[in-house]
């Protein structure tokens, strides 16, 4: 070094570089360069292999053809496939499943010192992409879902020439269309991601919307429809054979009413789909299970002075619906549908009914079990000032047809005299009752 003053007027240190450490740092500086450029040649000649390689492997299991428009340039941690297709081998229609792109994620330091770039995989993520799943036609949401049950456990396949390493699955912007059997649901903005591991961690969240016609539910009259927003966080086997899941509503819209937040428990086991209301500020438990084996269906509703306008508002107006707006029900109820004995249903129920303009103050007492062709009532029990109605009995629906004790009472002055306390005996006959 020379021995020029290297300070500054202020004191402080400066520096005046020689010609030799110029030429030290342009010697550094052409070996970074080089090294990074000899560095990005071994990453690129492994994603060169990996890029085959992995789509190989991801869909090797099924016997469908896989064909795509290109893959994009090479990143330190992800590349991407554009408008990948999954078609049948057997059939000259158009692809089953079409993704938009398909971007795969990996272990920078595992590719770079790993012989087999398909172990370097660490996630799957599906972007911008539409699906449709006809429940009455092709399999093909159900083949992509099937892949990637493959890729998130790491399962091993006898028609694979290796086990895929367990990963992450992710999704941004997607939609799903599922129709057949009178039924369309659409879920729109959907986000998700499945992390891997002994247990998988899940959240996903979204918007849905469900059509249901009447020729699926001859009780429906028309078109219903149900649409949310949803939030969901939970955990489920690699397999996805069991899930335990809490799915949270902002607030739930249908063709009949609206409601306000809601949060669900969903566990899934087997054959068996449990769904049961979390606590809240509503007195009012929910249960709903699904046989998937069976098809058999229960619903179980226990209130307890639950206020109907504080749990949902009617979007369509009537006398009816008005009443059982101002309603406060305390009880229990049961709906079961069965494939292998139909329907029935069974409940015990109070209700107080506030009075309105034109409608005196009610209370309601009613415990009825049936089906969908009869009614059997053990009790039911109306007191409305200034009368009262009691009755029991059963009551055939099609054509209408009670049979039972019908008990009319009234306060006194009501008919211009005395109180009544009437007793009607109802019986059936072959054109109706008497």
């Amino acid at each position: 070094m020379s021995g020029r003053d290297r300070t500054g007027g202020d004191g402080k240190p400066k520096w005046n570089p020689s010609l030799l450490e110029v030429c030290v740092l342009a010697v550094v500086i052409a070996a970074s360069g080089w090294g990074l450029h000899t560095l990005g040649n071994m990453i690129e000649s492994h994603l060169t292999g990996m890029r085959e390689e992995t789509i190989s492997n991801l869909f090797q299991t099924f016997d469908y053809d896989i064909s795509y428009r290109d893959i994009s340039p090479s990143l330190l941690r992800a590349f991407e496939i554009r408008d990948l297709a999954i078609s049948s081998r057997d059939s000259g229609d158009g692809p089953l499943v079409s993704i938009r792109h398909l971007r795969l994620r990996y272990s920078l330091s595992r590719l770079v010192t790993s012989r087999d770039p398909v172990s370097a995989l660490r996630e799957i993520q599906l972007v911008d992409s539409d699906f449709t799943l006809d429940l009455d036609g092709d399999q093909g949401l159900g083949i992509l879902l099937q892949a990637l049950s493959v890729a998130v456990s790491g399962a091993d396949s006898s028609a694979a020439e290796r086990a895929l390493p367990p990963m992450n699955l992710a999704g941004a912007n997607l939609g799903v269309v599922i129709e057949g059997r009178g039924t369309r649901v659409e879920l729109r903005e959907l986000y998700f991601r499945v992390r891997a591991g002994e247990r998988l961690r899940i959240t996903a969240s979204g918007n849905v919307a469900a059509l249901l016609s009447s020729a699926v539910n001859p009780a429906l009259t028309g078109n219903d429809f149900v649409e949310t927003d949803f939030r969901i966080s939970g955990t489920a086997a690699a397999d996805f054979s069991a899930v335990d899941a809490t799915v949270r509503v902002p607030d739930l819209a249908t063709s009949s009413f609206s409601t306000g937040p809601l949060t669900l428990h969903v566990v899934a086991d087997g054959d068996s789909l449990q769904i049961v209301k979390g606590e809240d500020r509503l007195p009012l438990d929910v249960q709903f299970a699904y046989d998937l084996g069976s098809g058999r269906i229960e619903v179980r509703l226990d209130a307890d002075n639950l206020m109907v306008a504080d749990a949902a508002q009617f979007s369509k107006t009537g006398p009816v619906l008005q009443v059982l707006q101002d309603a406060v029900i305390t009880g229990s109820a049961r709906w079961v549908q069965d494939p292998a004995s139909g329907m029935r249903y069974d409940g015990d129920i109070q209700a107080r009914i506030a009075a309105a303009e034109g409608r005196p103050a009610a209370d309601v007492a009613v415990a009825a079990s049936g089906d969908g062709t009869r009614i059997v009532v053990s009790r039911l029990d109306l007191q409305a000032e200034p009368a009262g109605v009691q009755f029991i009995g059963d009551v055939v629906l099609d054509p209408f047809s009670p049979q039972g004790d019908l008990i009319v009472t009234t306060a006194p002055g009501l008919l211009g005299g005395a109180p009544l306390n009437a007793r009607l005996t109802l019986r059936r006959t072959g054109s109706g009752f008497e």
